[in-house]
């Protein structure tokens, strides 16, 4: 075949991959969630994962303890690496990290640019998922509708206060349990209202103890089954 019929079919070929996966990239999104340990945030997500079938989120898990800097630093090399997806969500607690508020602005700040092949797709979902003192409020949130602050008691940290409320109601519970998902899934809906009504009355407030943003990420997750 002569050189330049070879380019054109070449040409035409990489066109017509193009344009495949422009069409693929549009019937369905895909999320990135990277949470700060492999413990119960991970647990949790990955089980909905499994549980949905949902074949686009794409799971990191960083170090236990890890500073939320760090993490959304992870999460912003992981979707320059790979710049196709629609959600990226950082799952975090407040705790007592030193660069949680900087951590949140920093995601508020950066905005990522989605790109099929080499054209801009639109901005991607950039996430603080957060929950104050930690995960496990919104866990206790499918038991109870928990308004008061919580607070170190009883030589227990702020986290483990919040465990100990949780296991008022789930005694069996422990930190990486498998099964959190399938074992709340019936209260599931219940606790995201509670979620949202707390967020809503603590910026009326003006405080954040507590809050918890997991049912955002819980709902946009779901939202991914309708799209594969």
């Amino acid at each position: 075949m002569a050189p330049d019929k070879l380019h054109q079919k070449r040409k035409a070929h990489a066109a017509k991959e193009l344009k495949r996966r422009e069409a693929t990239r549009s019937t369905y999104k895909r999320a990135l969630v990277v949470c700060e340990d492999g413990k119960s945030s991970a647990t949790y997500f990955k089980e909905i994962r499994a549980s949905q079938r949902i074949q686009t989120l794409n799971m990191k898990v960083i170090g236990a303890g890890c500073d939320p800097k760090r993490l959304v630093e992870t999460a912003v090399e992981e979707f320059r690496k790979h710049p196709d997806y629609d959600y990226v969500l950082c799952v975090f607690d407040r705790d007592s990290h030193n660069h949680y508020q900087n951590a949140v602005a920093s995601i508020q700040q950066t905005p990522l640019t989605m790109k099929c092949g080499r054209k801009s797709a639109g901005q991607a979902d950039f996430r603080a998922i957060t929950s104050e003192p930690c995960f496990e409020f919104w866990l206790l949130l499918h038991f109870t509708d928990h308004t008061a602050p919580i607070a170190p008691s009883g030589g227990r940290s702020i986290g483990e206060q919040t465990e100990h409320l949780l296991k008022q109601h789930w005694p069996a519970y422990h930190k990486g349990s498998a099964g959190i998902f399938q074992h709340l899934e019936n209260r599931r809906a219940a606790a995201g209202q509670l979620a949202a009504a707390g967020l809503l009355r603590a910026s009326a407030n003006g405080t954040s103890n507590p809050h918890t943003h997991v049912h955002e990420a819980v709902d946009i997750l779901f939202s991914l089954r309708g799209t594969q």
